[in-house]
């Protein structure tokens, strides 16, 4: 019997060791952007400092949160095949922000620039 039930919880183990969720993509069909330091150049440079932006997107909007009063924020949206999309600014005095958007299924690029130069680029996933 201890043999049997050890058998039953080491493939219940098995499957969750074997199912990966995916990181861009909450279960209830919302998409979590990554965003990380940029080098002004469009390319993401690795940096253990603290991001101040966080975005999500859900129902056609992109939702994001500043940790501080980060200024007026250039955004540029660009999807992978179809290139920019989106350009507008928002207020981070309000420490939160809330973009309209309607996307078809794909992977898309966020680029966050501050008045100082600073830059941040953030990708998610449209399922």
């Amino acid at each position: 019997m201890k043999k049997q039930l050890f058998a039953v919880f080491a493939l219940i183990a098995a499957a969750f060791a074997f199912s990966s969720p995916r990181i861009d993509a909450k279960p209830d069909g919302d998409s979590v952007i990554i965003i990380t330091p940029g080098n002004n150049l469009g390319t993401p440079v690795p940096n253990r400092s603290s991001v101040p932006i966080g975005g999500s997107v859900s129902e056609g909007i992109i939702y994001l949160s500043f940790s501080d009063n980060l200024g007026v924020i250039a955004v540029e949206l660009s999807e992978s095949v179809n290139g920019l999309i989106l350009q507008t600014v928002v207020d981070s005095s309000y420490l939160s922000a809330a973009i309209p958007f309607v996307g078809a299924p794909g992977e898309y690029y966020i680029t966050f620039t501050l008045t100082s130069g600073a830059e941040y680029i953030g990708t998610f996933v449209i399922y």
